[in-house]
């Protein structure tokens, strides 16, 4: 999008504006990739810290091997996944991924929240509803996804149109 716009705004207003927003829409892009990135392999990294004593005592309570070995297995995976197919596949692989961790996160906390919990701090009706239209929600993409294809045809486009799935 950022490169349409770029060449749209080029068209109109010049070559100068056209390299300033295509600048600018590669500079957001990649900053926020970069944050993406960062967020993911500190997430894992502190799961994996918290969750395993034997991880803790690998490096004499020094996290920063393992923060930085998870960097670069996800940089590596990402220069590999680069080469597998296209970038639209990657980023609705990477999208309905993230649909079916809801699903599955949402399930899960009322699972917690209806059989952990004391009676007494449970969470409301509306709230356990609340979960499971969540799951509903993000499961419905990853199903008309799936319906798709694994890897949906780029020439005909996904299709929303229920008539044409089945």
């Amino acid at each position: 999008m950022a490169a349409e716009l770029a060449s749209a705004l080029g068209d109109k207003y010049g070559l100068a504006l056209a390299y300033i927003v295509a600048m600018l829409g590669a500079w957001i892009l990649f900053k926020t990739q970069l944050m993406i990135l960062e967020g993911t392999v500190r997430s894992v990294t502190d799961l994996l810290w918290s969750s395993s004593r034997r991880i803790r005592e690998w490096r004499g309570g020094d996290a920063r091997a393992l923060y930085y070995g998870i960097l670069l297995l996800t940089v590596v995976w990402g220069v590999v996944a680069l080469r597998l197919t296209q970038p639209i596949v990657l980023l609705q692989l990477g999208a309905n991924m993230a649909g079916l961790v809801f699903v599955i996160s949402s399930l899960q906390i009322l699972h917690v929240n209806t059989t952990l919990l004391p009676v007494e701090i449970r969470p409301p009706l509306w709230r356990r509803g609340a979960l499971v239209l969540m799951a509903i929600f993000y499961g419905s993409f990853v199903l008309l996804w799936l319906i798709g294809g694994f890897l949906p045809d780029p020439v005909p486009a996904f299709s929303l149109n229920p008539s044409t799935a089945f």
